[in-house]
């Protein structure tokens, strides 16, 4: 039986399945926490993943080296040599077993284009990237460095920007928001000073990011802080989809495929606004929003193009 294990690992939590691949059944499935190193740290990163395939394999009664191929696909892995460090740190784990590494761009474009790799995916969780592909060969993508170096359109840059309105309200930097209200009962602080151990005490995205839907409450409820902020995101993720649509030149074709993965696209705000915005910048995208996961398809391309 050629039995798969397929990953989806994000900044926020790692999923995995076994497959049967010739009935399409999935015989067990795993989650365990985030899996991106950028975040999380490298050793904490491959503990999750190692956890979440050891659970699949349990959860489904067969072991490694059952296996015909491990398919990964992890937020922060993308470059060749983030390929290369990721499956060293796993030699042990794969116990000789062929993998494929991939961005976790790649098994939401699959999911949504049915195992097609000609189309644009643009992710917007706890982090995001915009991904494009024509064919196995020709590739291109935007955004996706992480915090630090400026992405928006996350699930952490609207929380962090609602975090800055929050403390330039508290100082009469800036305009009074619901934000602060919202943060501080959220949290259950008293004053907007105990932000600052709350904050620094850990930085891990996913920590910061749950703070996300506080900001789309308060767009909402009108508040204009945080419509603005809403907006501004919606925007970055337009940009970095003109961006990948342009170098691939899929803006002079008719239409093509354009796959919205992440949470942050089922909130109505940001929904509307990025609609919007897309129309314009973007107007011959076709916009598809897989409900799950599909690691079917995901794995069915990683064995017949393991390349790609």
């Amino acid at each position: 039986m050629p039995f798969v294990i397929g990953l989806d690992g994000g900044a926020t939590k790692t999923m995995a399945a076994v497959m049967d691949m010739e009935t399409s059944q999935v015989l067990g499935r795993g989650q365990t926490g985030p899996s991106n190193w950028n975040s999380v740290g490298e050793d904490k990163a491959v503990s999750n993943i190692i956890d979440c395939l050891s659970m699949a394999l349990t959860n489904s009664g067969k072991v490694m080296r059952d296996m015909q191929r491990v398919v990964l696909g992890v937020s922060g892995v993308d470059r060749p040599d983030d390929v290369v460090k990721m499956r060293n740190k796993l030699e042990a784990t794969l116990m000789g077993v062929p993998s494929s590494i991939y961005n976790d761009g790649v098994p939401a474009l699959c999911a949504g284009t049915n195992g097609v790799l000609d189309g644009v995916v643009c992710i917007s969780g706890t982090g995001t990237i915009a991904l494009g592909y024509r064919g196995a060969e020709t590739r291109s993508r935007a955004s996706g460095w992480g915090p630090l170096l400026g992405d928006k359109g996350s699930g952490l840059a609207i929380a962090m920007d609602g975090l800055s309105a929050a403390v330039q309200a508290a100082d009469g930097r800036g305009p009074p928001t619901k934000v602060l209200e919202k943060i501080l009962h959220a949290l259950g602080l008293g004053k907007p000073e105990e932000l600052i151990p709350w904050a620094y005490q850990d930085m891990k995205w996913d920590r910061l990011a749950s703070l996300c839907p506080i900001i789309h409450r308060a767009a909402d409820e009108g508040d204009e802080t945080a419509i603005r902020i809403i907006q501004e995101n919606a925007q970055s993720l337009v940009s970095s989809i003109r961006a990948v649509v342009s170098s691939l030149g899929f803006d002079k074709e008719e239409s093509f495929s354009l796959v919205l993965a992440g949470g942050v696209f089922k909130e109505s705000q940001l929904k509307e606004s990025f609609e919007a915005a897309l129309t314009k910048a973007v107007p011959n995208a076709v916009c598809i929003h897989p409900t799950v996961s599909d690691y079917r398809l995901f794995c069915s391309k990683a064995i017949s193009s393991p390349h790609f």
